[in-house]
């Protein structure tokens, strides 16, 4: 995510000495994985405050996966092949494995990714030389009988988690941050207060924070932070604005820059009413005063980010 990393798990009924010991055979694998890093998905991850509700996250559509979350997923599927090469053989038989996922489009994609970098076609298998792909059989339940991968809507869950919520463990957990999710609630426009709505809310943000890299200026609670990349190495290095800390309050960082923000017919280009003026100077005006070429250096050379930090 926006980031969500995948996370592999290999469960098979052998040793894992099978190196060691040539008498033993690896006769079952079981692998679980999550889905690639994706984008929010709004009927699950919203609420009414958000200033990027109406994104449409093209062109990955609502949840999809980001190419960093494809890339993931099929390298997923090499690193099977490379360590079970010999197991699963050159070619690719739709009776030697069962590969299901959840009804979710980005978990289907995520399986078909997977099987991608598991069997690249053999010679013999392959139907276009300019496409190193063949179809695989996958599985899925909808999603309201999908007891194995999705069960919550499962009553048995629903009832364990209910009495969950009422164990006092559970009460004095959620009554040690019920400041925490006031203030979710009072900032987000919706009910924070169980783990289920605390964990979709933190999801999200994470996602935004991550994938689209936050940067809309009218939240309050957005802090810029400068990142230089120099281009001789990959390193970020951490800039401090000047009159300010290194994560600035929104607030001081407009009255900082509030000289040099171009008005609007400086922006849209415009030669009416360029007046100068007591309240207002112009970009280039700017440049000759002493030390605010620094801005206008960063708005070319820096990376501006915002953490969702809180007052």
């Amino acid at each position: 995510m926006f980031l969500t990393l995948s996370t592999i798990f290999t469960v098979f009924l052998s040793s894992l000495a099978v190196s060691v010991n040539p008498d033993v055979e690896l006769q079952l694998l079981h692998v679980v994985f999550r889905h690639g890093d994706k984008v929010p998905h709004r009927e699950f991850q919203n609420y009414p405050n958000d200033p990027h509700r109406d994104q449409s996250y093209h062109p990955m559509g609502n949840g999809g996966l980001t190419n960093q979350g494809k890339m993931r997923e099929y390298k997923i599927g090499t690193m099977l092949r490379e360590r079970y090469d010999q197991y699963f053989g050159p070619d690719y038989w739709p009776t030697k494995i069962y590969a299901r996922s959840t009804e979710v489009p980005r978990t289907q994609m995520s399986l078909q990714l997977v099987l991608a970098g598991l069997f690249p076609p053999s010679e013999k298998q392959t139907w276009n030389p300019h496409l190193p792909w063949i179809p695989s059989w996958t599985y899925f339940v909808p999603y309201k009988t999908d007891n194995l991968l999705f069960p919550h809507y499962c009553y048995r869950y629903r009832e364990e988690y209910q009495r969950f919520l009422q164990r006092e463990s559970a009460k004095e957990m959620i009554n040690k941050y019920k400041n925490v999710m006031d203030y979710l609630t009072d900032h987000t426009g919706k009910l924070i207060n169980d783990t289920d709505t605390v964990g979709h809310l933190y999801n999200l943000l994470k996602e935004e924070v991550i994938a689209l890299d936050i940067r809309n200026l009218s939240f309050a609670y957005l802090s810029p932070q400068v990142l230089l990349w120099t281009g001789v190495t990959e390193q970020l290095i951490v800039q401090t604005i000047p009159g300010c800390a290194e994560i600035c309050p929104f607030e001081d960082f407009l009255n900082i820059v509030k000289d040099i923000l171009p008005s609007d017919d400086e922006y849209y280009c415009r030669r009416e009413d360029l007046k100068p003026n007591a309240h207002h100077r112009s970009s280039a005006d700017c440049i000759a005063d002493n030390g605010s070429w620094w801005y206008i250096f960063l708005t070319v050379l820096l990376t501006f980010t915002s953490k969702f930090t809180q007052k």
